[in-house]
C-alpha cells in the first residue's frame, strides 16, 4: 500500500514538472514573461536586410585610363556599403560591347555599365538626343551632367524611356566638348566650304545635310574601327572629343584639329546605368549608398576631371609636340557653321514627336533652353 502511494506522488510530480516546462518552451506566450532586455523588435517589423550583393560591371574603357572608374565603382562602392556590395569590372567592353549594353543590363549579363549616349539615340531619343543637339550653347561639362540630371527628375517621360530598357540611370558623367580633327594640314579648315570633298565621321545626325552639300559625308564608323579606317585613308576626319581620339589612339594619326571654342560642337555624356532589376532587389539604404557614391559624393565629377580631362589633356599635350594645326574659330566663323545646323533643331524635336506620339521631346527641349539661359 505504502509503494502503491509512493508511487503515486511521484507520477504528479513528474506531471507538474513536464507541464511547467511545455509552458517554459511554447505553450500561451502570451502569458510568458517578456525577454529580458526589450530591444527586440515587435513581431510586425520586418527582419533586418543583411545581405550582400556581387556585381558584374562592364566598362568600355581601358583600366589603363581609367582609373578613377575603377575606384569609384569598386573600393568607393565597397566602402560606402560596409562590403555588402562587391563588383568585378570587365573592361574596355571585353563583357559587353558598347551597342550591346542597353539589353545586357536589361538581361543581367551586367548589373552595372557606362552608356555613351551618342550611341543610343534610336532606342533612347529623350535621354541621348535632346541635350546634345550641336551647337546648343552647352559649355562647362559638369554643368552638362547636372542639367541632364535634373531634366531625368523633371520627366517622367525621360524615366519610362529608360525603365522600358530596363535601365536605372545612378548618374552621368560627361566627355567633354566635340571639335572635328583630321589626318592631315595641308588643307586648313574653318569653314563648312572648306570641307568640300573630304570624308568625315561626323557622329551627329545634324551635321548630316552641311557635309551632303560639300560631298564631305562619310558611313558611320564604330568607335571602334575608326583608327583602322584613318590609316587606311577610307576617312579623312571625324568629329568627337580629345578624350575619345586617347581612348583609341587616333592622335597619333591626325595632324589637324578644327576647334569650336568655348562650347565646342556639343557635348555628349556616358550615363552610369544598372539593371532596373538588380536596382529594385536593393533595399533602400542600399540604394542610397550607390546614389550617394556615383552622384551625390561628387563621383561623376571625379571621374570628369580625374580621368577624362586629364587624358583629354595629354592628348593635347601630344598634339602641340607634333605640331599639329590648331584652328580656333572666331564667333564670325562659328556662326557660318551654326547657320547650317542649328535650323534642324526643330526637325529633330519634331521627328522624336512624331514617333512616340506625343510632345515629349518639345517640353524636355523647351525645359531645357530655360535651365541653358540661367546658367549663361
Amino acid at each position: 500500500m505504502k509503494k502503491k502511494f509512493f508511487r503515486a506522488i511521484c507520477i504528479a510530480i513528474a506531471l507538474v514538472m513536464l507541464a511547467a516546462a511545455l509552458s517554459g518552451c511554447g505553450g500561451n506566450q502570451s502569458s510568458a514573461p517578456p525577454p529580458a532586455g526589450g530591444n527586440e523588435p515587435p513581431p510586425d517589423s520586418p527582419p533586418a536586410d543583411n545581405r550582400t550583393w556581387d556585381y558584374t560591371v562592364s566598362f568600355s574603357h581601358a583600366e589603363v585610363v581609367s582609373e578613377y572608374w575603377a575606384r569609384v565603382f569598386g573600393p568607393d562602392i565597397e566602402a560606402k556599403t560596409n562590403g555588402r556590395i562587391k563588383t568585378t569590372i570587365h573592361w574596355a567592353g571585353s563583357l559587353l560591347a558598347v551597342p550591346e549594353v542597353p539589353r545586357g543590363l536589361q538581361s543581367n549579363v551586367a548589373h552595372i555599365a557606362n552608356m555613351p549616349t551618342p550611341n543610343y539615340i534610336d532606342v533612347l531619343p529623350l535621354n541621348c538626343r535632346i541635350l546634345q543637339l550641336p551647337f546648343i550653347g552647352l559649355q562647362d561639362p559638369i554643368v552638362t551632367a547636372n542639367i541632364y540630371m535634373q531634366l531625368l527628375d523633371e520627366f517622367p517621360e525621360m524615366q519610362q524611356e529608360l525603365a522600358d530598357m530596363g535601365i536605372k540611370v545612378l548618374g552621368a558623367t560627361p566627355l567633354g566638348r566635340y571639335d572635328l580633327k583630321l589626318s592631315d594640314k595641308s588643307r586648313s579648315v574653318r569653314l563648312p566650304e572648306d570641307l568640300q570633298g573630304r570624308q568625315i565621321v561626323p557622329y551627329k545626325l545634324e551635321f548630316i545635310p552641311m557635309l551632303d552639300k560639300y560631298n564631305a559625308s562619310a558611313s558611320y564608323v564604330p568607335p571602334a574601327q575608326v583608327y583602322e579606317t584613318l590609316e587606311r585613308g577610307v576617312i579623312e576626319g571625324y568629329i568627337a572629343t580629345w578624350a575619345y581620339a586617347g581612348f583609341f589612339g587616333l592622335t597619333e594619326l591626325v595632324n589637324q584639329h578644327v576647334d569650336f571654342g568655348d562650347y565646342g560642337a556639343f557635348q555628349e555624356l556616358n550615363l552610369m546605368a544598372m539593371s532596373i532589376s538588380a536596382w529594385n532587389d536593393l533595399p533602400a539604404d542600399m540604394q542610397q549608398a550607390l546614389l550617394d557614391v556615383c552622384w551625390y559624393d561628387g563621383g561623376y565629377e571625379e571621374i570628369w576631371y580625374g580621368d577624362t580631362d586629364k587624358l583629354a589633356n595629354a592628348q593635347r599635350d601630344l598634339a602641340a609636340a607634333k605640331g599639329d594645326l590648331v584652328n580656333v574659330l572666331t564667333p564670325e566663323e562659328m556662326d557660318v557653321w551654326k547657320a547650317y545646323v542649328v535650323p534642324l533643331y526643330q526637325e529633330t524635336i519634331d521627328d522624336i514627336n512624331s514617333i512616340r506620339g506625343d510632345d515629349a521631346a518639345q517640353r524636355i527641349y523647351d525645359r531645357l533652353l530655360e535651365l541653358l539661359a540661367a546658367v549663361s
